[in-house]
C-alpha cells in the first residue's frame, strides 16, 4: 500500500506517466484517490467515468439541439475534454468496451502537455475474468496488485517543486536489459519505467536517479508486465560444490589490489526490485516454466466460457 501511495504522487508529478491500474484495491481506492488529488494541481478537474458512456459522449460530438437553434453545427466538448489537466477515474476498467478502451488509449498517446490527464483504472474482475484491454493497460505506466492489502491513510500533502534530473547512460541500459530478461517485448514499458524513475527523483529534491528512484521504477512497471523469469531463477546454488579458485601467480599483475567493493550492478538491481515486486500467482505461475497467458481477447472470453 505504501508503493500504491507512492505510485499515486509520482503520477502527479509526471502525467506523462499516463496512469495506475489497480487490481483488487477497492478497500484502498479512497485512500489512493485522495493521495492523488492531493498531488494535483489546486482545481484540477476529476472526473469518473461511467460503465455505460459511449464513444461521443467521450470525445464530444455535435450537439444537435444547439445545431438547429443556431442554424450552424455546434460541438458538444466530451469527457475527455471536461478531464483535461486532471484526474479520470475509470472504476470496473476490465469491463469496458473495446471502443471506449481504444478511445481511451489514443487520447493519452495524442494529448498535449495543457490538456494532458492521467487514467486511475481499477481491475475488479476475478483473476480467471477478462483483463483490462491491453492497448489501455500498456499505456498506464504503474501496475499494482493490492488484493489483500489492508487500507492505510492518505498522504494528503502538494508536491515539492519540480525540477531537472539528470540520467546516466547506466540507468538507461539497466532498465532495458531487465525488460529484455524478462521478456517484455513492449518498447514503452522502459520508456515509461525511466520516467517513473525521473519522477522518483524528482519527488525526493534528488538532481539525478539514485538506486531507490530505480528500484520503485522497476517494482511499479516493469515487475507486473514480465512474462518469463530469468533462465536461472531456480537454479540451486552450486558455490558450496565449486573448488576454489586458484591464486594468481606470484609474478602476474595484481589487478585488483586497488579495488574496492563495487555495489550490485545496475541492472543487477532493477532486475531484483522488479522480481520483489511480481504478484504472487504471477510468480507462481512463471515458476511452473511458461510464459505468462494472454489476456483474454475483449469482449469474447465471457461469452464463449458461458457457452462452453
Amino acid at each position: 500500500m505504501t508503493d500504491a501511495l507512492a505510485a499515486a504522487r509520482l503520477l502527479a508529478m509526471a502525467p506523462g506517466l499516463g496512469g495506475m491500474l489497480v487490481r483488487g484495491g477497492a478497500l484502498t481506492a479512497d485512500a489512493i484517490i485522495a493521495t492523488l488529488v492531493a498531488a494535483l494541481p489546486p482545481g484540477a478537474p476529476v472526473r469518473r467515468l461511467p460503465l455505460s458512456v459511449d464513444e461521443e459522449r467521450l470525445t464530444g460530438g455535435l450537439d444537435l439541439a444547439a445545431t438547429l437553434a443556431r442554424g450552424v453545427p455546434v460541438h458538444q466538448p466530451g469527457l475527455l475534454a471536461d478531464v483535461a489537466g486532471g484526474l479520470l477515474i475509470v472504476p470496473m476498467a476490465e469491463r469496458l468496451s473495446d471502443g471506449v478502451a481504444a478511445r481511451l488509449a489514443a487520447a493519452l498517446d495524442e494529448g498535449e502537455a495543457a490538456a494532458r490527464f492521467v487514467v486511475l483504472a481499477f481491475d475488479e474482475g476475478a483473476e480467471d475474468d477478462d483483463a483490462v484491454a491491453p492497448a489501455l493497460a500498456e499505456r498506464l505506466a504503474l501496475h499494482l496488485d493490492l488484493a489483500g492489502v489492508r487500507p492505510v491513510e492518505a498522504v494528503l500533502e502538494p508536491l515539492p517543486p519540480l525540477r531537472a534530473v539528470a540520467v546516466h547512460d547506466e540507468v538507461v541500459e539497466a532498465i532495458a536489459a531487465t525488460a529484455a530478461i524478462l521478456g517484455i517485448d513492449s518498447m514503452r514499458a522502459p520508456v515509461l519505467a525511466l520516467r517513473a524513475a525521473r519522477a522518483a527523483a524528482a519527488l525526493a529534491g534528488r538532481p539525478t536517479i539514485e538506486e531507490a528512484d530505480v528500484a520503485l521504477a522497476a517494482a511499479l512497471v516493469l515487475g507486473p508486465r514480465a512474462t518469463r523469469l530469468p533462465p536461472d531463477i531456480d537454479a540451486p546454488s552450486t558455490e558450496a560444490e565449486a573448488p576454489p579458485t586458484p591464486p594468481p601467480p606470484t609474478d602476474a599483475p595484481d589487478r585488483d589490489a586497488d579495488a574496492t567493493v563495487e555495489p550490485l550492478p545496475p541492472d543487477d538491481l532493477v532486475l531484483a526490485a522488479a522480481l520483489a515486486a511480481l504478484p504472487k500467482n504471477l510468480l507462481a505461475d512463471l515458476a511452473r516454466g511458461g510464459a505468462r497467458r494472454a489476456p483474454t481477447p475483449r469482449g469474447r472470453g465471457k461469452g464463449e466460457r458461458r457457452r462452453s
